[in-house]
């Protein structure tokens, strides 16, 4: 997918993922990046059909700011 977005008078193109593929990327289920989107922990576009798309730089901001699951690791 391809969104031609204005940016200061200028179009830029933005591309732009469907929860399938964000979800293979992150290494979740659809359905887990679906409850991510609407708890607005992943920024996306939402189709008035009910499609959620997701943009590349939404998704990498999103691993930046992730935390990983369990326990934090011991220092010692």
């Amino acid at each position: 997918w391809r969104y031609n977005k204005t940016h200061g008078g200028t179009y830029m193109y933005e591309e732009l993922m469907t929860t399938k593929e964000a979800a293979k990327i992150l290494g979740v289920t659809p359905s887990r990046v679906r409850q991510l989107l609407r708890q607005d922990l992943l920024d996306g576009h939402r189709l008035p059909a009910g499609l959620w798309l997701i943009s590349q730089d939404d998704l990498a901001h999103y691993q930046e700011k992730r935390r990983t699951a369990g326990r934090p690791r011991k220092v010692t």
